[in-house]
């Protein structure tokens, strides 16, 4: 499926991703995870994106955020991505960019955000770098099964009900296993994640076709008979 032009909403939870390029970890040691980290909390308060949920892994970063404006979230990730190549380079003799083309994003019905945080945080698990995800230390599953204040994820999310079985849900949900394939291809395409009417309502809302398009060419028209009318 092609990708379309980017498709960024403020106010909307937005899924995103975004890999490195080289052929090894980016994030190894403890300091490289801080590093990152501390630049995510830094550049979402000096653009105003809300981060509802992140996981760092040691090769790509998987965020819900939701921005003010489009503008923000790229400048968000431009910043902490530049600056933490700079980072990179010095520490490793590197030159050059670290991260595989521009960010991957997509706009997230509201029925799904649960769905698609469970998706984010239980990374760890099926890469098995944690037999439980709120033990590894890179992502926000920790943060999201307590009721103390987190230095910038979102206070609203997950609501206080979600949080007290918030582990039980990562770990029991054969439902995000369903939707992680469809995640992951809107995700690259940049076409939203939702229901038909979510779909309906932010094309008549922005007036653009945001539905996925049929693959193969379009049909031939039939042709015309033009051979000469033999009763005439």
């Amino acid at each position: 499926m092609a990708r379309m032009a980017r498709f960024v909403l403020g106010g909307y939870v937005h899924h995103v991703v975004q890999r490195s390029c080289l052929k090894k970890p980016i994030f190894t040691a403890d300091q490289d995870f801080e590093k990152y980290i501390g630049l995510l909390a830094k550049h979402a308060k000096l653009e105003r994106v809300d981060i509802w949920a992140y996981c760092i892994l040691p090769d790509s970063i998987h965020l819900l955020v939701v921005p003010p404006n489009a503008r923000a979230l790229s400048n968000m990730i431009r910043d902490i991505h530049a600056t933490y190549s700079g980072y990179y380079n010095a520490l490793n003799g590197h030159s050059g960019t670290i991260w595989r083309g521009r960010f991957q994003s997509c706009v997230l019905d509201d029925p799904l955000v649960e769905f698609a945080a469970r998706i984010v945080e239980f990374l760890p698990c099926r890469q098995r770098l944690a037999e439980r995800a709120e033990d590894y230390r890179w992502s926000s599953a920790a943060a999201h099964t307590t009721e103390n204040e987190h230095p910038f994820l979102t206070a609203h999310f997950p609501s206080p009900e979600m949080r007290s079985h918030w582990s039980a849900f990562l770990h029991t949900n054969p439902q995000a296993d369903l939707l992680e394939e469809e995640l992951q291809m809107r995700t690259r395409t940049g076409r939203p994640f939702g229901r038909a009417a979510f779909f309906q309502e932010l094309e008549q809302k922005y007036n653009r076709s945001l539905a996925p398009k049929k693959r193969g060419r379009k049909a031939k028209p039939p042709k015309t008979n033009t051979a000469p009318d033999q009763n005439s």
